[in-house]
């Protein structure tokens, strides 16, 4: 199979099979390129604003060690490992039969996708239902207290259309956080990243290759060397290993 096959084509998982890794980044570059040329780039100032960096250890200690509320520091701590949109986090299922979430796509019709669950998020995840049903402006509310007492995340560059400041660094940064990590441990691979942070496959056919063809045995793998890690360390800092929400807390901090 050539690169003259025309883009509006089907694919099928023996077509993607059969591309090479570089004709699969130059159909990419081609369908983005025929998509701009259809609809343009958009000039328009942003709504909520951009993400420039994601954050660092330093800076992620320093949000969860400031968070006071033990129900908030677990749903940011699920929304950072599975790199979630946080509207998102009030979707997802625990399934601990398979040691996986099942995750509602929020922006398409796809099917929901489900992602490996790594062993030391397991004890946490046991409790996600009495802390995912904070809702996203409260998390927003939560979110925005605890920039506001550290002063290196507290930088607008900007306003939003409708006048407010735009901020370099909110809830969204935890999701490209954990989706630049795990570009990390795959070496950058966008076919990969791209089945991690599961944006729309519409965005590019080439991305179609890692929905097809990325078998979840690698995926499991590569997720559980990215985020092992880190998941250790928050649950030994900020969760009681077997309890998350004791009555106390379910009753008087959520």
């Amino acid at each position: 199979m050539g690169l003259s096959l025309d883009l509006r084509m089907g694919w099928s998982d023996e077509d993607l099979r059969e591309l090479s890794f570089h004709q699969l980044t130059e159909i990419s570059k081609r369908a983005c390129k025929i998509r701009e040329e259809k609809y343009g780039r958009s000039s328009k100032r942003p709504q909520y604003g951009t993400l420039r960096r994601s954050l660092r250890a330093s800076e992620l200690r320093s949000i969860f060690e400031t968070m006071r509320n033990p129900a908030a520091r677990c749903a940011f701590l699920t929304v950072l490992m599975f790199g979630l949109r946080i509207s998102e986090l009030r979707t997802i299922e625990y399934w601990p039969e398979n040691r996986a979430v099942r995750i509602l796509n929020e922006k398409t019709d796809r099917p929901p996708d489900f992602m490996p669950v790594v062993d030391p998020l397991v004890p946490m995840l046991e409790h996600l239902s009495d802390y995912q049903r904070l809702s996203p402006d409260y998390l927003r509310k939560v979110w925005r207290a605890v920039r506001s007492e550290i002063p290196s995340l507290d930088r607008s560059y900007g306003s939003a259309r409708d006048g407010r400041p735009l901020y370099q660094f909110g809830t969204h940064s935890l999701r490209h956080t954990a989706v630049s990590e795990f570009a990390r441990i795959v070496g950058g691979d966008p076919y990969r990243v791209a089945r991690f942070s599961r944006h729309a496959v519409e965005h590019s056919i080439g991305v179609q290759a890692v929905y097809r063809s990325y078998e979840w045995e690698e995926f499991e793998r590569d997720v559980r060397v990215a985020f092992t890690a880190p998941a250790e360390l928050f649950m030994r800092l900020y969760v009681n290993e077997t309890a998350a929400f004791s009555s106390e807390t379910r009753q008087n901090r959520i």
